[in-house]
């Protein structure tokens, strides 16, 4: 390090012992409203999940035919594999982001 910076000093509270490990607190000191639930998790995997198969079909359905959508031809026209992953990928990251949020609102409900 250059003269005169030092590094900085790790953070220790009087009185609290570390825990190591623990990475998220699961409740809150003062209120003791929990801040993480396994419900978290959950919820976006499962949303990820069931996001990209419709996605995925969807995908599928535009891309071969059963579904015409005007404006989506250059979609159909990259192929079925490419439509496919592309619905599933697209489909995941919003499953997983609408099923995370709708477990945190169920988190905070209990």
């Amino acid at each position: 390090m250059p003269a005169g910076i030092r590094a900085p000093e790790p953070q220790t509270h009087p009185g609290r012992e570390e825990k190591p490990g623990l990475p998220v607190p699961l409740v809150n000191e003062p209120d003791h409203h929990p801040v993480y639930s396994r419900r978290l998790l959950w919820g976006a995997l499962l949303g990820a999940v069931i996001g990209g198969v419709i996605f995925g079909w969807l995908g599928y359905a535009v891309s071969s035919g059963p579904l015409p959508v005007a404006g989506l031809g250059q979609f159909a026209s990259a192929g079925t594999a490419v439509a496919v992953f592309t619905g599933a990928g697209v489909g995941s990251a919003l499953g997983a982001l609408i099923g995370g949020l709708a477990a945190f609102g169920g988190m905070l409900r209990h």
